[in-house]
């Protein structure tokens, strides 16, 4: 007797089992991870299994596409090109998959697009036929190919007017991810990455929307990028609620707008390696946001980031300020403690006060932005988290603590019960190898838990390591297993 026919919500669950975008919906996607791509060929399996399956499991089998190809720790490509991966995203096949069959479009939720450009990439690789199939919906999309694509996979033809083997490619490839974007308007989340090398190339200017995006992360693969240059997608997505910025160094945000309203719906905004500057300009056009994490390149200008943020400083309830201790381009000695990189840290101003931001609840800060360092030791201020600290402030997380602060502990318990009703909670997270002579000051600090206790704060306690990978700070598998995550780096997909 034949099995009985299981019920269609039964499959459909079993097969939302293979699919990462279904297990970790508000995580980005990465395929690097073995288990994802080989969930994700059983799924395709399925697929083949029966019409009736093809139906339930290739919806679920779209739900992302992605390139994979995400760079490793950045120390580990210090040697050109070593550790780059470039293995064979099938960009062409699944553009074409698109253009031919509309409908598997549709399903697409998550997209992850990494720019590859390593010497050892082969050359696109794509039929003339596919070229015309792509140029036609290219021109119908309003989107304009590049003038020399057909030599660049032509060898019969002269080459592009372009140095180097590999630039044509870029500028290909990024065509391809362009198209992709524009047919897939049910995205949800998408993770546009980088390489090691900048190039000047930029989205151009559509009156297409894509009003299903609400998650948007770039990412840099060792250097930088221009923001501007991806400005055109950021306005294509009306109702973007979070945006992470990773790895762009620009110092005055150039070519981005100042309209108040251009991001009427960001809540969470999320920046590494721009300047204050550019922090500035990029704020001037989110009036609404409420969650703010910010990561310097290295240099502390703790009174210009306060002032920076100042157009929003009547919304935000949730501000991180941190830098990226450590070098991670070179190899560091196991017995090197973590104070040597926090004291190359250029630290110009202290953060001033937050007392004028009314609604903020929590506040992840380092150390090293709130105490000035002189030429014999640090200038430990008395009060200073109290001075500091708005009366909305709900809990405190300091990071990358190397040096102990009792005192200026204890006078934040004593000041909680008139000052700061609302405070709850309070994490120290100490640097992973501290100096032996700081290690009695850091350890009082545990004793003024009790006089927490006793106004109705709960401490916690962490170690925090250095040369932390900034991407880990985008939600999802998009680092290596080896990096190390910030203090702030949201948990690990399953």
């Amino acid at each position: 007797m034949a099995p009985p026919v299981l019920p269609e919500e039964l499959l459909i669950r079993i097969c939302s089992y293979l699919c990462f975008h279904c297990q970790n919906p508000n995580d980005f996607i990465n395929t690097d991870v073995p288990s994802v791509w080989e969930n994700k060929a059983t799924l395709a399996r399925v697929c083949l299994a029966s019409k009736r399956m093809l139906g339930i499991a290739q919806p679920i089998l779209y739900h992302y596409y992605a390139t994979g190809n995400i760079p490793g720790p950045v120390y580990s490509l210090r040697v050109a090109d070593h550790g780059y991966p470039c293995a064979d995203d099938k960009l062409p096949a699944f553009l074409c998959t698109l253009i031919r069959c509309p409908i598997l479009a549709t399903y697409v939720r998550s997209l992850q697009l990494q720019e590859v450009y390593s010497p050892r990439v082969p050359a696109i690789g794509f039929s003339t036929e596919l070229l015309h199939l792509f140029t036609n919906t290219s021109e119908t999309l309003g989107i304009k190919p590049p003038i020399w694509a057909q030599s660049a996979i032509d060898g019969y033809l002269p080459p592009p007017p372009y140095k180097g083997q590999t630039g044509p490619r870029i500028y290909i490839e990024f065509w391809l991810r362009e198209l992709i974007i524009a047919l897939t308007p049910r995205t949800e989340k998408i993770i546009y990455g980088h390489s090691r090398y900048a190039h000047l190339v930029r989205i151009k200017p559509s009156k297409r929307l894509l009003p299903a995006l609400k998650s948007l992360a770039f990412r840099s693969g060792k250097t930088t990028y221009k923001l501007d240059g991806m400005l055109e997608l950021i306005r294509m997505a009306p109702n973007l609620t979070s945006l992470y910025v990773i790895g762009s160094h620009s110092w005055n945000g150039e070519g981005l707008p100042e309209r108040p309203s251009a991001l009427p719906q960001l809540q969470k905004l999320v920046v590494e390696g721009l300047e204050v500057p550019g922090l500035n300009s990029l704020l001037r056009w989110q009036g609404q946001l409420r969650d703010l994490e910010y990561y310097s390149s290295g240099v502390i200008y703790g009174e210009a980031f306060v002032l920076a943020l100042s157009p929003v400083k009547d919304v935000l309830t949730r501000l991180c300020y941190g830098s990226i201790f450590g070098n991670a381009h070179v190899d560091v000695p196991d017995d090197r403690c973590a104070e040597h990189w926090i004291r190359m840290q250029g630290i110009y101003s202290t953060m001033a006060s937050l007392k004028e931001f009314s609604r903020l609840r929590e506040l992840i800060v380092d150390q090293a932005a709130l105490y000035y360092r002189h030429e014999h030791g640090y200038n430990f201020a008395t009060q200073r988290l109290v001075r500091l600290l708005p009366v909305s402030i709900e809990s405190v997380h300091l990071t990358y603590v190397f040096t102990g602060i009792y005192g200026e502990l204890l006078q934040l318990a004593l000041a909680k019960p008139n000052k700061f009703p609302r405070l709850r909670h309070v994490k120290i997270g100490i640097v992973d190898r501290c100096q032996p002579d700081r290690q009695a000051g850091l350890e009082q600090m545990r004793t003024v838990e009790a006089d927490f206790a006793a106004v109705g704060v709960q401490m916690e306690w962490s170690v925090d390591r250095c040369h932390a990978d900034s991407n880990t700070v985008i939600p999802g598998g998009t680092v290596s297993a080896a990096s190390i995550p910030l203090p702030t780096a949201p948990r690990r997909p399953r």
